[in-house]
């Protein structure tokens, strides 16, 4: 069998002020979080150094230029490194790219008279 199957996602309610902005906001950062972690691109360097002779590391950015794969000419964040050292290749690291859509945060700030604790708006 082949084609896409639907996965629903449900989210369960934290609050009960401002509860559909809120929803709408969870549900734009969770489909960015998907989406950016669903272009991860797994390459595998000869060298466990970056071009300006830093270590490959999490967090960086790193420019890609892969026109084979449709990843032309972007920065991309390194979300693991896997350093390797044996006889027959030497020392490589594998890196796992990711669209920095896939960390994306967004705080929601509840309104300045909100009682977080209950939910309720204070007078």
């Amino acid at each position: 069998r082949s084609g896409k199957r639907y996965h629903p996602l449900a989210f369960s309610s934290e609050t009960t002020f401002g509860t559909l902005a809120i929803g709408q906001l969870r549900a734009t950062r969770e489909m960015n979080v998907r989406l950016g972690r669903g272009q991860t691109i797994h390459i595998l360097c000869d060298n466990w150094r970056d071009s300006n002779n830093r270590l490959w590391q999490p967090n960086a950015f790193a420019h890609i230029n892969i026109p084979s794969i449709k990843a032309p000419d972007r920065n991309l964040i390194i979300s693991e490194v896997i350093y390797h050292r044996d006889l027959n290749n030497g020392t490589t690291a594998e890196l796992f790219l990711m669209p920095k859509q896939a960390f994306d945060v967004q705080l929601v700030t509840p309104p300045p008279n909100a009682d977080i604790f209950n939910g309720l708006t204070t007078p």
